[in-house]
């Protein structure tokens, strides 16, 4: 009878024993099949991460060849810019000054004063800004045209362009030519005797200079001289400052001030300067 009982229990174990290994074998399975799919879903997520990598470095390299372009094309585009502007701010033959930038630079002044109308509000105290206007024509210009032509003639414009750079050299002077053979000089911060030294710099060197010789002669009387007119111009920084407008309006003044004294020049026989009567009428 013990050794039935035995018997007994022993096959169950047994059967206990077989069936805890078939569990094991098919967990076993169970965990090969789940690490096989973990590495396949692994292999393919670096897959997947490689060519999002690969896309996103050509959407780099891609952004930053856009990104050269734009530079360039911008940087293109102010030199264009820049371009226009010099044009309508040049006179394209002597790259002085025209009309429209001296306007330009006068609306600079006028904010300038605009700011120290407000201080001097503040402070009580009112500042100025004591001007020169000079207004020279060329004398004998036409002669050039008419003897030796049009080209030479832009030479000869070109020549006094330079000169005039040299004379007026100072930072703050505006040299302008409006047109044909005239030209006009801004000199801010200068008074009558500096004004007048520049302006017969400007006739010596013009008398030295081979430049202005009239072609077949070859003495100065013979030579392209200028009559030069001056006139002041003062501007007030007062608390309202001033506008570009009011400069505008005092500069057309002040120029045909000078424009009047170097008439009275050209009639009393050119080549000289002339100095503005403070009761010329505006």
């Amino acid at each position: 009878m013990n050794h039935a009982l035995i018997t007994l229990c022993c096959g169950r174990s047994v059967a206990k024993l077989h069936e805890e290994n078939t569990l094991l074998r098919s967990s076993v399975c169970q965990y090969k099949r789940a690490a096989s799919e973990a590495y396949r879903d692994g292999v393919s997520a670096i897959a997947r991460l490689t060519r999002d990598l690969k896309f996103q470095q050509q959407i780099s390299l891609s952004l930053g060849r856009a990104l050269d372009q734009a530079r360039k094309e911008s940087n293109q585009s102010k030199r264009e810019i820049a371009s226009l502007v010099e044009l309508a701010h040049n006179d394209p033959l002597t790259g002085l000054l025209n009309r429209r930038g001296l306007a330009e630079h006068l609306a600079g002044i006028a904010s300038a004063f605009s700011h120290a109308g407000k201080e001097d509000e503040i402070s009580g105290h009112h500042q100025s800004l004591e001007c020169r206007v000079v207004y020279i024509d060329l004398d004998g210009f036409k002669s050039i045209n008419d003897t030796q032509g049009h080209d030479k003639g832009d030479e000869v414009l070109k020549s006094f362009a330079d000169l005039l750079r040299q004379v007026f050299a100072r930072h703050a002077d505006l040299v302008v030519r409006p047109g044909g053979d005239e030209f006009i000089v801004i000199m801010p911060n200068s008074d009558l005797s500096t004004s007048v030294k520049r302006a017969q710099a400007v006739l010596d060197s013009m008398s030295r200079n081979e430049s202005f010789r009239i072609q077949g002669t070859t003495t100065p009387e013979n030579s392209i001289s200028a009559s030069i007119g001056i006139a002041p111009m003062v501007l007030h920084a007062e608390a309202g400052g001033l506008s570009r407008g009011m400069i505008e309006s005092l500069l057309a003044k002040a120029i045909k001030r000078a424009d009047h004294a170097m008439l009275d020049i050209k009639k009393s026989g050119k080549s000289g300067i002339g100095i503005a009567r403070t009761n010329d009428a505006d």
